[in-house]
């Protein structure tokens, strides 16, 4: 990725095909602004057969069709210092299923270590929230966002 003189963002390999199909990337970080280093946030789904594109989180690192979440209110109270907008801030990954869909992990907020300081200073009290969805063969969410994990309890169970 380079930067023109209007400051745009150019993108250097848009057009090539993924090394693995389908997803572009496979793993996305968290924003520079939290101290990531700087990264590239977009991820397609392409069709290997058709090279059709889908976008799943664009440039501003927004969850393109963000499905919703399911049971919000459950998550509400671990809520600290993370964000339940449809933005992958802390990262996310995505994983092949055994039934051929895909799963998409997206942490909304990182535990209360990710704050300190080299000398322990500033950490709080946050737990680890992550959050699944679903998505079929041709990269379409097929339901919410679901908890996945909140601290190091697993909610997570295969169901589709």
């Amino acid at each position: 990725m380079k930067k023109n003189k209007n400051h745009k963002w150019i993108i250097k390999n848009y057009v090539e095909t993924p090394s693995e199909y389908p997803f572009t990337q496979w793993l996305v970080y968290g924003a520079e602004i939290y101290g990531y280093k700087k990264n590239d946030p977009v991820v397609e789904f392409v069709n290997e057969e058709t090279k059709e594109r889908k976008m799943i989180i664009n440039w501003e690192r927004d969850i393109v069709d963000f499905p919703g979440i399911e049971n919000k209110d459950d998550i509400l109270p671990y809520m600290g210092e993370g964000s339940l907008y449809p933005q992958v801030a802390y990262g996310a990954c995505f994983q092949k299923c055994e039934n051929g869909n895909y799963m998409m992990l997206w942490q909304v907020q990182p535990d209360g270590r990710f704050w300190e300081d080299e000398t322990g200073f500033g950490s709080t009290s946050d737990v680890k929230i992550i959050l699944y969805a679903f998505l079929n063969r041709e990269g379409d969410f097929i339901g919410p966002f679901r908890i996945y994990s909140i601290g190091s309890r697993k909610y997570f169970r295969e169901r589709e």
